[in-house]
């Protein structure tokens, strides 16, 4: 494949730990064609699952605490609006309901949200 056709795909979510979403997302990067990079955003840096590609931590750890939650949010945002602003993507597909948000204030045009309904 050419340098021309070749696609970068983020994916935007807390952690690669536990959970039914961050399986989703490790497969998905375990079987992306080789012309695809893909990058994992996340929150912090605990990965229990395989994955392909590039890590990239926003280095903000999770917490069970309102106000530190709260104020991690911005932290976040912060900090994923830099790492938009200085890469390539062709899309972020983001995972749960923070991720969703985030990508949704920062990056309309090349946003994929991923969201569970309630059975």
């Amino acid at each position: 494949m050419s340098e021309a056709s070749s696609k970068r795909i983020a994916f935007f979510i807390p952690t690669l730990a536990q959970g039914g979403g961050e399986r989703v997302v490790s497969t998905l990067s375990l079987h992306f064609p080789k012309h695809i990079s893909c990058s994992l955003i996340v929150f912090e840096k605990k990965i229990s699952y395989p994955f392909s590609g590039e890590i990239i931590s926003l280095d903000v750890p999770l917490s069970q605490n309102f106000f530190l939650r709260a104020w991690n949010f911005w932290v976040r945002l912060l900090r994923f609006r830099k790492i938009i602003s200085s890469s390539s993507f062709d899309a972020v597909i983001s995972v749960g309901s923070a991720p969703n948000l985030m990508n949704l204030l920062v990056n309309r045009s090349k946003a994929v949200l991923r969201a569970d309904l309630p059975p």
